[in-house]
């Protein structure tokens, strides 16, 4: 049996030395073009003895007229007038009026409306995400898609990365105790090597894309991975400030907000972060042990979006069980006990967006459990008696709505949410006590979501000279 590590012992792999003086030709540390990859899908897979998981998202048809839909979108939509604020971000895509808007970066957008674009990325399901509110939009998933296939070209591995990859091969194994086969070793290469590739040629055409712009702050919701690195550098050698701006749930220890502290010691990850981190709330700021200049409240304007749509209610007897992007039919397993024991009660399982398909199959199974596929999430949320899931961002965005929220302690939740403020259950009787006790946790909604993101973003807008004081308010 493999023993169960904690995150911090799982993360002093990065200890050694070597993972920050092996460099690339540019002088990045490899270490930054593999770290994500090894702890958040290789290590998962080889810890749980099963597959090692996909990090890549399969290219079909629809992705294809998907990427030629946005190509020719970007083509007829040049627009080279000067945006000193540029917002770098995933697609996720929602609809007000039968309008998509991205729920990420639309509302701050609209502060700084004629000083900012927003490049997207494709939604994960390779939707057209249109109409929309305005067309200040490109998308850059076609300069991904084609800095991808210029990565799967043939190129040898230099001898510092086969350094990096025997360092990490004896660290995994003296460690955690767990081989390496030649492989997984030869999967790790290639994906550093790819990654490289990729986001070597990637950063060229965005900060071609920044100068023609004249960018003055580049705004990305995944600025903190490493394989960033060569934008932000770049950037910071143009004096294009960069800022990480959350787009999801974190908590002390997780993997993607927090590196070794022997690692952070050799100042690579200083030299390579960005120079800000945009949260929601004070909470968040600290859960990071990344050295960011400055870390500043914001909020999610999106959060209060929806907030203002929740509709009144009575006093529904409303179970929610949140999914993840794996493991559905165990949720559906809990949702049905759940519906055994507690009669009366309205039990709901909402899956992940990339396992809606998947327990729309099996859903028969387990009859009464209420599959939601695409409801209204805050209206159930202020509708619920108990919010359940392993690690996701609707836990917190249960506080201040839901009277009970739970998390279910397994070893994928050990792993992303190692410390959390919530109430946890390890199995079903642990949950069925929870569930009945009259102790209810309270929390103070306000370190979780600032409510004054207009009045925030402003005053960092204009802190830092990005745009003039006179320029116009939406």
């Amino acid at each position: 049996m493999v023993k169960d590590f904690d995150n911090w012992e799982i993360l002093s792999i990065e200890d050694k030395e070597s993972f920050a003086r092996l460099k690339t030709p540019e002088g990045v540390p490899w270490w930054f073009y593999l770290r994500l990859f090894y702890f958040r899908f290789y290590l998962p897979g080889k810890l749980q003895q099963g597959e090692i998981i996909s990090s890549r998202r399969p290219i079909n048809l629809k992705a294809i007229k998907f990427l030629v839909f946005a190509t020719v979108y970007n083509i007829t939509h040049r627009k080279s007038k000067e945006t000193p604020i540029i917002f770098h971000v995933s697609s996720r895509p929602a609809q007000n009026n039968g309008r998509y808007y991205n729920i990420y970066a639309e509302e701050l957008y609209k502060i700084f409306a004629s000083k900012s674009i927003i490049y997207e990325n494709a939604p994960v399901n390779w939707m057209w995400p249109f109409p929309r509110n305005h067309s200040n939009y490109k998308f850059y998933a076609p300069q991904l898609a084609l800095s991808s296939i210029f990565a799967k070209r043939s190129v040898s591995p230099t001898s510092e990365l086969k350094h990096l990859i025997r360092d990490l091969c004896n660290q995994t194994k003296d460690i955690l105790n767990l081989l390496v086969t030649d492989q997984e070793r030869d999967l790790l290469e290639k994906i550093a090597l790819e990654n490289y590739l990729q986001y070597n040629r990637y950063s060229d055409w965005l900060i071609s894309e920044c100068e023609k712009r004249k960018c003055k702050l580049l705004i990305m919701d995944d600025a903190f991975a490493p394989e960033r690195v060569e934008i932000i550098l770049k950037a910071r050698k143009l004096g294009i400030l960069v800022a990480d701006l959350q787009h999801g749930a974190f908590v002390w220890g997780n993997f993607a907000y927090c590196y070794s502290p022997e690692f952070l010691k050799y100042g690579e990850v200083e030299r390579c972060s960005p120079d800000f981190f945009l949260s929601y709330g004070e909470w968040w700021n600290h859960q990071t042990n990344i050295p960011f200049k400055k870390k500043i409240v914001i909020g999610y304007p999106h959060r209060q979006f929806l907030l203002s749509r929740i509709e009144e209610h009575g006093g529904e007897r409303l179970i929610l069980l949140i999914g993840e992007a794996h493991g559905t039919e165990k949720y559906f397993v809990l949702a049905q006990k759940i519906a055994d024991k507690f009669k009366g009660y309205r039990v709901v399982f909402r899956p992940h967006p990339i396992e809606r398909l998947h327990a729309q199959e099996i859903g028969f199974k387990f009859p009464d459990v209420n599959l939601d596929i695409d409801g209204d999430l805050y209206n159930e949320l202020a509708r619920c008696i108990v919010v359940i899931s392993e690690m996701s961002t609707v836990l917190f965005e249960a506080v201040g709505l839901s009277k009970r929220i739970l998390v279910w302690r397994t070893s994928y939740s050990k792993k992303w949410m190692p410390e959390n403020p919530f109430e946890e259950f390890s199995n079903f009787n642990d949950l069925c006590k929870k569930m009945e006790s009259k102790i209810v946790a309270s929390f103070n909604t306000s370190l979780y979501w600032d409510n004054n993101y207009k009045q925030n973003y402003s005053t960092f807008i204009q802190a830092y000279k990005v745009v003039s004081v006179n320029s116009p308010l939406i």
